[in-house]
């Protein structure tokens, strides 16, 4: 029996959620004779005989809550512990990203480049954040984010509305993402033959937040379409889904820049196991689940490209269904989570062959 240890340092938000919670829930579930997996929490608190226990940890982005990497990364390794981390951003921010004060400040990103060197073995999304990780560390594999479609929140439960709903679900990292759809939307509001034919829903909306505040104004155009926008309070990563329900597509714009690229596909999947069509910007990680025409309209960054794939979903019905259902199917053929459980199964059976292996040498 292998005992591995989550480590999230008393966090539960979506990175925990899909990077850790889902993925090692299912492979305890899925290998309940060989697995078993427990909560860790805050791992500056665990003493050593409690790290003793355990042969594996697995932890997202950070080893210390504290910022005693060095520390929590000792007594790791005294126990005798393999150390698995798991990444799925950048530790490097792009020059605009509102994050970059507090990130320089508290040196996250050096924080986070330490913890990947530290890593036994690191798991992240996509090839282009794995070719980066390898800069650091070479002993990487790619885990792709995939959901639970066990999970009752992926339900496809599709809720009626009077006009076509467009959404959009996020955070206010997407600080330079949002403004891609200011004109494209301020034009089909000015458009007779469309301003009136679809409302705007925007979910991850945080009360007294100014960032909240500058998407609503985005999708409202500064307020005066706010009859038809519709606000959902943000939710948590167990219920989230259940607002794609109220939509008849989505929108998905990213700015081109090298941190974006490292991010994965994570909302093309949330829309594809609802069946939702998608908009969506034409640049990395998107195009490793770009086909465009067939699974999803791709736009450059150019206002035009914006208005046309989103008149394209509002005026056919038909061909909405027909985008969402290719792009469902291409996201459960290729970001299946029983593929993925089954590669973390070898992953983490090979650690630990590996640890067999030395401590019978020593």
């Amino acid at each position: 029996m292998i005992k591995i240890a989550l480590s999230n340092l008393g966090k539960n938000g979506g990175v925990e959620y899909h990077r850790l919670f889902v993925p090692l829930g299912k492979l305890a579930q899925r290998y309940p004779e060989q697995i078993k997996v427990s909560m860790l929490g805050n791992i500056d608190d665990a003493t050593l005989e409690r790290l003793e226990t355990y042969d594996v940890i697995v932890a997202s982005r950070y080893l210390s809550r504290k910022g005693d990497t060095e520390a929590v990364y000792a007594k790791i390794k005294q126990a005798g512990c393999k150390l698995v981390v798991d990444i799925d951003d950048s530790w490097e921010l792009s020059p605009r990203h509102i994050l970059r004060k507090e990130w320089e400040e508290k040196k996250i990103g050096e924080t986070m480049k330490r913890c990947l060197e530290l890593a036994d073995e690191v798991w992240t999304t996509t090839p282009i954040l794995a070719e980066k990780v390898k800069t650091v560390n070479a002993n990487v594999r790619i885990m792709k984010n995939a959901l639970d479609p066990e999970d009752p929140q992926w339900k496809i439960d599709p809720k009626p509305g009077h006009r076509v709903r467009i959404g959009w679900s996020g955070s206010r990292a997407h600080s330079e993402d949002i403004p891609l759809l200011w004109e494209p939307l301020n034009y089909l509001r000015s458009n007779t033959d469309f301003k009136r034919r679809f409302d705007m829903h925007y979910y991850g909306y945080v009360p007294g937040d100014n960032w909240s505040e500058r998407f609503e104004n985005i999708f409202t155009v500064n307020g005066k379409w706010s009859k038809y926008y519709r606000r959902y309070i943000a939710a948590k990563p167990t219920e989230y889904a259940k607002g794609y329900d109220t939509l008849d597509a989505v929108v998905i714009p990213l700015a081109d820049n090298d941190f974006n690229s490292c991010k994965s596909e994570l909302k093309m999947l949330e829309a594809g196991m609802k069946k939702l069509p998608v908009v969506v910007s034409d640049v990395y990680p998107y195009r490793f689940l770009i086909n465009s025409g067939v699974n999803c309209i791709a736009v450059d960054e150019t206002p035009a490209q914006w208005v046309r794939g989103i008149k394209a979903l509002i005026v056919d019905p038909d061909f909405r269904k027909e985008l969402g259902e290719r792009l469902h199917a291409d996201v459960m053929d290729n970001y299946n989570l029983e593929t993925e459980t089954k590669k973390r199964f070898e992953a983490i059976t090979a650690l630990c062959s590996s640890k067999k292996q030395l401590s019978t040498t020593c």
